[in-house]
C-alpha cells in the first residue's frame, strides 16, 4: 500500500490492512505522499490544520454524510443524551438515550473510531514535523508549537475516550481498564500490526499520558494567535484542559494550581493573565459571537464545512417549529427545566424556543410533540462552532475544587460561582451570598446545578455523571433522594410522556422531580451499561485477545 497523505486525514486505529484500503479507496484525499508533505513549510503547516480537520469531521460509518464526529457537534450531542437534561425526540438518538448500544451500535463504533482516527493522524503528523525540523524545513521553535498542538488534540481525544468507555478515576483510584494509549503513527504493515497487539492500560497511566501531552502543550503552545483565536490550541486551552483533567481525578489541589494560571481576580469579574480569556457580560455572548474571549477552544464549523442536516448541532438541537424549521431531535427535558436551583428570572430560560405559537401547546407542529428547544445554535446554515472549553466552565471547576478542597465556603468560592450566574441572575435578592448555604455540601450541590443550566446542550453533562458516580454525596440518586443504590445513568423522561394535555404542568418551572413521570428507570454504576462497549472490530483484530471488550458486552 503507498504512504500517503492520506493516512494523515483518514486512517483510523487499530485497522487491518482490507479495511485500510476500504477506506482509502473510497474516500481518495490527495496525491501527495508522506515523503514529500513535510518537505515544504506550507504542506506542513496544512497537515496540521488537517488534524483539527480530523477532530470536526472523521470518516463516518458507511460512508453516509459526515456527522460531527468525534467534536464537531458529536461529543456535545451523545454526552448530553446519555444524562437526563435533555430529551431525545424521535428515534434517531434512541440507542444513546435509551441505553441500548452493543458493540456494533454506531454511536460507540463511529466515537471509538474517529477518536483513534484523530490520535493516530496527529501521531504521523508529530512524526512528520520531527522530521521537518531535521531537514530544516521548518525551525524548531515552529515545529514544537506543531507538535505541542498534536499533542493538546490527543489529549482531549483521549479524555473523550475515559469518560465514554472507561470507568472513572474514582474506581480503584485509576485502577480500572481504560482505553489504549498510542503514542506511534500507523502506517505500514509494522505498525499495524504493534497496534493490533497494544492493549488497554489502566485509567491512571492514561490520565498520565494525558498530562503529560497537556504539559508538553502547554510549554510550547503560544498565549494568543492573530488568526483563529480559539479555533487552534492555545497555552490557555491547554491549562483550561489540565484544570478538567484533574477535577475528574478528584485532584483538588491541582486543578486550584492549574486554574491559578488563568483565573486572576479584578473585583467581582475574572481574567486570564494568559490570552486575556474572561467571561461575556450576558450568558448568550459565547453563542452570538462564537469567537468571544469567553470561548477558550471551538472546533469551526462553516456553513460550508460542518456537520450535515444528520450531526449539525443547529438540525440536532434547534427548534422544529415553523419559525426555525430544524430537525428538533434533542429538547430540554422538564428535569432540567423544574430543578430547584434554575431561577425564575434566570436570564438563560430566554434561551430556549418553544415549537409552538400563542403559548398553547397544542399549535405544536403536525405530528410533533409540543417541546421546549435551545437558541445556543441558530444558524440555518449549519455554521455554529461546537464549543469545547469555555471560561465559564474553568471558574465552576475552581469554584467546586476550592471548598471541596477546604471543605467549607467563602467569599472566594462564592465569587467564583457568581460570576457565572449572576450575568443571568441579575436581580439582586435572586443572587447567592453566603447565607445562601448551610454548609460546603450545599455549596458543591449548588456549582453542580450551575454547571447543568449553564451548560447544557453543550455536551458536559455525561462528564459529571461519570466522575460523581461514586460521590455519597453528589451521584445523580443521592441528589434526587434515593441512595440505596449507587449513582449510574440517571431515569429520564420518555417524549412518548409529554403531550398537549400535561405540557403546561410539566414545564410550568416548579414541577416536583417525583411528580415528573420519567419512562426510563434509572441504571446503577455497577450495571454494565454505565460505560460504552468497544467496537466489535476491535476485539476481532487485536491479537491473541490483546484487547479486551468492557464486561456484559458480546466479544464479537
Amino acid at each position: 500500500m503507498n504512504k500517503t497523505i492520506k493516512y494523515i486525514l483518514l486512517l483510523a486505529s487499530t485497522l487491518h490492512l482490507t479495511s485500510c484500503s476500504n477506506v482509502l479507496d473510497i474516500v481518495p484525499y490527495t496525491s501527495l505522499t508522506e515523503e514529500t508533505i513535510f518537505t515544504d513549510a506550507d504542506r506542513v503547516e496544512l497537515a496540521v490544520i488537517g488534524v483539527y480537520d480530523a477532530a470536526q469531521t472523521g470518516f463516518y460509518q458507511g460512508g453516509l454524510a459526515p456527522r460531527g464526529y468525534p467534536f464537531g457537534a458529536a461529543n456535545l450531542q451523545q454526552d448530553d443524551l446519555r444524562g437526563e437534561d435533555v430529551i431525545n425526540m424521535e428515534s434517531f438518538y434512541q440507542i444513546t438515550y435509551n441505553s441500548t448500544y452493543a458493540s456494533t451500535s454506531p454511536n460507540c463504533y463511529n466515537m471509538w473510531n474517529t477518536c483513534y482516527s484523530l490520535i493516530n493522524k496527529a501521531n504521523l503528523v508529530e512524526e512528520g514535523v520531527n522530521e521537518a525540523i531535521q531537514n530544516a524545513v521548518i525551525t524548531e521553535e515552529k515545529g514544537r508549537v506543531y507538535i505541542a498542538e498534536c499533542r493538546f488534540l490527543r489529549a482531549l481525544t483521549m479524555h473523550q475516550l475515559l469518560i465514554g468507555f472507561a470507568r472513572p478515576y474514582a474506581d480503584g483510584q485509576g485502577g480500572q481498564l481504560g482505553v489504549v494509549i498510542r503514542d506511534f503513527a500507523i502506517k505500514d504493515d509494522e505498525t499495524i500490526e504493534k497496534a493490533n497487539a497494544t492493549a488497554r492500560s489502566s485509567v491512571s497511566d492514561c490520565y498520565e499520558f494525558i498530562e503529560n501531552d497537556l504539559n508538553y502543550a502547554e510549554t510550547y503552545l503560544p498565549e494568543t494567535l492573530t488568526n483563529n483565536p480559539n479555533y487552534r490550541a492555545t497555552k490557555a486551552a491547554a491549562i483550561a484542559l489540565k484544570v478538567r483533567v484533574f477535577l475528574h481525578q478528584n485532584k483538588w489541589s491541582e486543578v486550584l494550581t492549574e486554574g491559578a494560571k488563568i483565573v486572576q481576580s479584578a473585583g467581582s469579574s475574572f481574567t486570564s493573565p494568559i490570552g486575556g480569556w474572561t467571561l461575556t457580560s450576558t450568558p448568550d455572548g459565547p453563542f452570538s459571537n462564537n469567537t468571544s474571549l469567553e470561548n477558550i477552544f471551538s472546533i469551526e464549523n462553516t456553513p460550508s464545512d460542518q456537520a450535515s442536516v444528520s450531526g449539525a448541532l443547529q438540525s440536532m438541537f434547534g427548534s422544529n417549529g415553523a419559525t426555525v424549521g430544524a430537525r428538533g431531535l434533542i429538547g430540554i427535558s422538564p428535569i432540567l427545566w423544574n430543578l430547584t436551583e434554575w431561577d425564575e428570572t434566570d436570564l438563560r430560560r430566554s434561551m430556549v424556543t418553544a415549537n409552538f405559537t400563542d403559548n398553547d401547546p397544542s399549535k405544536a407542529p403536525s405530528g410533533k410533540k409540543p417541546m421546549l428547544f435551545t437558541t445556543k445554535y441558530y444558524d440555518p446554515s449549519w455554521g455554529d462552532d461546537a464549543p469545547q472549553i469555555r471560561y465559564a466552565e474553568v471558574l465552576l471547576n475552581i469554584a467546586e475544587a476550592y471548598v471541596r478542597n477546604k471543605q467549607d465556603v467563602d467569599q472566594t468560592a462564592l465569587s467564583y460561582l457568581n460570576a457565572v450566574r449572576n450575568r443571568a441572575v441579575t436581580t439582586v435578592d435572586k443572587q447567592y451570598t453566603l447565607g445562601s448555604f448551610s454548609d460546603y455540601k450545599s455549596f458543591i450541590k449548588a456549582v453542580l446545578a450551575e454547571r447543568r443550566i449553564e451548560f447544557v446542550a453543550e455536551g458536559k453533562r455525561w462528564g459529571d455523571i461519570h466522575r460523581l458516580a461514586l460521590d455519597p454525596d453528589f451521584n445523580n440518586y443521592a441528589l434526587v433522594g434515593t441512595s440505596s443504590i449507587t449513582g449510574g445513568i440517571p431515569a429520564k423522561v420518555l417524549a412518548s410522556n409529554i403531550s398537549t394535555s400535561n405540557f403546561s404542568t410539566l414545564y410550568s418551572g416548579k414541577a416536583a422531580y417525583g411528580s415528573i413521570t420519567k419512562g426510563l428507570t434509572a441504571i446503577p454504576y455497577e450495571d454494565y451499561r454505565f460505560i460504552w462497549p468497544l467496537p466489535a472490530t476491535e476485539i476481532t483484530y487485536s491479537h491473541s485477545g490483546a484487547i479486551v471488550q468492557n464486561p456484559g458486552y458480546s466479544q464479537e
